[in-house]
């Protein structure tokens, strides 16, 4: 047995290297084959010049029609650089060929529903992802579906969809918590409190660490005007999410302006506030903290305030607060001043100051889904204390 080893190892090696031969013969051929323009195009793409390497992948196509994986190659460079038209027009002539094959038919189809829905052409998109529910591309197809919906505001439609789009993971169970949080939110513009509390729990089952799901409740307290309940909530909140504070900060100041809120055991509303904003200061505490003092008539102590403020935040807005009370103390005594504090506020008018963190999108509000990447609870809740 051992000596027919000794034979076969030889053997074995060398109808390899013979089989090597042959490999390497047909791939020298098929890259024979290939119009030049194809090699240039890849060097193209290696060296990040798309543009170059579509008109040599333009020239493939019209010297070799059959060379499908490029047509696929191409469309998504279209796509890529936003010309949707001639994207959609490559796609939809791979369709109309009676010889593709059924599996290049579905990546064609599919292709083109993202084309549609890249180009806003939301009707045909949808369309063209159902279509593909029975197909390999029937998960990926769900999840675009689910976006389709939410550009059209069909909350219940994409929560549909991203149930049917593959295997659960974090950003999609948080994803569909937002999503119950929007029926939520609407049931409470029609004052159907009960749907809201549904919602709100298909919310808390998705993921009950979302802070929006707090912001909804408070919403629902204030709509039965349960002062306490809210005060509540956002004690319990901001005792270990104090970079929260912009979004309830409001809504807690009415609330507890409408119970015993220096009931014994209880902070003081001024000192509570200005708790939140030395564990997490941020320019809306700081104005709420500011225009209170104003209202009543400590002036000094905004200034003061607005001086710590400054130091904790040190950009526009808060070195804009501290100027304005300044001129304000000062009277009309100093004109520069003024003339400094509107332009300063001008500025602010256009500052955008919310930077998402999943695309860089910037934005002067806070959106708990970014405009840009389409993406939920990637832009801080407050804006960055780091400024220009």
């Amino acid at each position: 047995m051992d000596t027919w080893w000794l034979l076969a190892i030889p053997v074995i090696f060398g109808l390899g290297w013979i089989a090597r031969g042959f490999d390497l013969k047909e791939l020298l051929s098929e890259s024979a084959r290939l119009p030049r323009s194809y090699f240039n195009g890849l060097n193209f793409l290696l060296n990040e010049q798309p543009d170059r390497a579509i008109e040599a992948f333009i020239e493939v196509v019209k010297l070799d029609p059959e060379t499908i994986e490029l047509h696929f190659a191409l469309g998504n460079l279209f796509r890529r650089r936003g010309e949707m038209e001639r994207a959609i027009r490559l796609h939809r002539n791979l369709l109309e060929r009676a010889d593709l094959p059924v599996e290049f038919r579905d990546q064609a189809l599919f292709a083109l529903a993202q084309d549609y829905l890249r180009a806003g052409l939301l009707d045909r998109a949808e369309s063209a992802f159902k279509s593909l529910a029975d197909t390999p591309h029937a998960d990926q197809a769900a999840g675009f579906l689910a976006e389709v919906y939410q550009l059209q505001s069909e909350w219940q439609l994409s929560i549909d969809a991203l149930r049917r789009s593959g295997a659960d993971t974090p950003t999609k169970s948080r994803t569909i918590a937002h999503l119950y949080c929007e029926l939520a939110e609407a049931a409470i513009e029609r004052k159907d409190l009960k749907d809201a509390r549904e919602q709100l729990a298909r919310a808390r089952t998705a993921d009950a660490a979302l802070l929006r799901i707090v912001q909804i409740e408070i919403g629902i307290a204030a709509a039965e005007q349960a002062w306490a309940r809210i005060v509540e909530l956002a004690d319990q909140t901001l005792a270990e999410h104090p970079e929260f504070a912009p979004q309830i900060v409001e809504a807690y100041i009415d609330a507890a302006q409408h119970v015993a809120f220096s009931a014994p055991g209880q902070r003081p509303l001024d000192a509570q506030l200005r708790s939140w904003f030395d564990a997490s200061p941020n320019d809306a505490l700081a104005a709420v903290i500011i225009k209170r003092l104003e209202a009543a008539g400590s002036m000094s102590a905004a200034l003061e305030f607005a001086r710590v403020a400054l130091q904790r935040l040190p950009r526009l807005s808060q070195a804009h607060a501290l100027l304005r009370l300044r001129a304000t103390m000062q009277g009309d005594g100093d004109e520069d001043l003024a003339h400094i504090t509107q332009m300063m506020n001008g500025m602010l008018r256009s500052q955008k100051r919310h930077e998402c963190r999943n695309c860089g999108f910037r934005a002067q509000r806070f959106f708990w889904q970014c405009p840009g990447c389409k993406q939920w609870d990637t832009l801080p809740y407050a804006a960055s204390p780091v400024g220009p």
